[in-house]
């Protein structure tokens, strides 16, 4: 098992959320309907989010990285051309996060909720722009998808993103694979972040329709 965000225990055969068992043994139909029955409140978008979530994105992280002599480097410092990457934070991180950047915490983690409409606001010092990305379901079978919050905030100084689970959206970022990407270029990365969630779409959607052409 491991530990993830909120102090939740989670791995194979642990509880989730409504004391639904999860694990890799779960079929994510039984899951949705053990929900529903559990808690006929939840939506099945959000019983398919926290199958998800419990079984890939469990493990909480923080990473900051920082854009030097053209490198991608680890840094431990919150300070200026940085980038914070929260997946799946901890509420000890978020405090962290919003002490040190004058942040609500709520701005943070609301990322974290599947049920997040996609949004723009301007806060006091920094701005919020949360959009729905489209994540893979793994055991659901192929073709199947579902999309998650990606939460971008920033401020005069540095970005911050927060998703809860990892991506390939941000994953292409903090492995180098996306050409003239710099943490220092805030509005550039914003962009290059967009576009990497716009083409991730049309993938999924070609996809798509090559599976609906097939069974016509």
């Amino acid at each position: 098992a491991v530990t993830g965000g909120y102090g939740k225990v989670r791995g194979p055969g642990m509880p989730g959320p409504y004391g639904v068992e999860v694990g890799e043994e779960t079929g994510i139909t039984a899951f949705v309907a053990a929900y529903a029955v559990k808690s006929p409140c939840v939506s099945s978008a959000k019983a398919v989010y926290y199958y998800y979530n419990s079984i890939l994105g469990g493990i909480a992280m923080m990473k900051i990285y920082r854009t030097q002599d053209k490198q991608l480097t680890r840094v431990d410092d919150m300070n200026e051309g940085a980038w914070i990457c929260l997946t799946n934070p901890t509420d000890d991180e978020v405090r962290r996060v919003a002490a040190t950047l004058d942040i609500e915490p709520a701005d943070i983690v609301a990322a974290t909720d599947p049920e997040e409409s996609a949004r723009i606001s301007l806060e006091d010092g920094y701005t919020v722009i949360i959009v729905d990305i489209p994540v893979k379901v793994d055991g659901a079978g192929e073709g199947i998808y579902t999309t998650i919050p990606l939460g971008i905030l920033l401020t005069q100084e540095l970005i911050v993103t927060v998703c809860s689970t990892d991506t390939a959206v941000i994953g292409d970022f903090a492995a180098c694979r996306v050409k003239g990407f710099s943490t220092r270029k805030k509005m550039r990365f914003v962009y290059q972040l967009l576009y990497r969630a716009a083409t991730m779409y049309q993938q999924e959607l070609r996809l798509i329709d090559r599976r609906r052409q097939a069974i016509e």
